[in-house]
């Protein structure tokens, strides 16, 4: 049996009631893994650069035959600009690894132009976040998560790009999921 209480404009309505019926399609928390990082990395040119890597980082191994992995990474950055030309952004992709069997990328979180901006003069900064859900692991599976950015800059002046700027955090949660 269970009971639900409703409390509205000062009245208490309670009832108990049984449920014979079943839920399906939804899966249990096995485990949660928070992980935050907040060491700030730069990069630097007049030019369009490469991704790299921002440091942030989770990992998590299931515990369970059949299970899922949902990430939700929430991910600080900025970008500085020497002029108020718009033809310089940042941006930042999410990378999987099971196994140790090498990053793969998952997704681009943030296109070049939108990154929850706040603007202000040549500044560009804020904070975004991802969810990502994996498919089915067997039990024991060693599941990795980075995030890489880039700064993308068509200004022919010197631009830089920011992950975890000011030590703003970078975090992880990774949630296991069971069947």
């Amino acid at each position: 049996m269970a009971q639900i209480k409703l409390q509205a404009d000062g009245l208490n309505l309670a009832d108990t009631f049984a449920f014979t019926g079943t839920i399906t399609g939804v899966g249990k928390i096995l485990q949660v893994v928070n992980s935050v990082y907040s060491v700030q990395v730069t990069s630097s040119a007049t030019t369009t650069t490469a991704y790299i890597d921002t440091g942030a980082t989770a990992q998590i191994t299931t515990s369970a035959t059949n299970s899922k992995v949902l990430c939700i990474v929430s991910q600080s950055g900025a970008m500085g600009k020497n002029s108020t030309d718009t033809a310089a952004a940042m941006g930042v992709k999410l990378l999987k690894d099971l196994d140790s069997g090498g990053y793969a990328e998952v997704d681009v979180i943030i296109g070049y132009w939108g990154f929850g901006v706040i603007e202000t003069g040549n500044w560009r900064m804020g904070t975004t976040t991802y969810s990502h859900l994996t498919g089915t692991n067997p039990s024991g599976t060693v599941v990795d998560f980075k995030t890489q950015f880039n700064l993308y800059n068509g200004t022919g002046s010197s631009c830089t790009a920011y992950a975890q700027i000011d030590s703003s955090p970078t975090t992880f949660t990774l949630f296991e999921v069971g069947a």
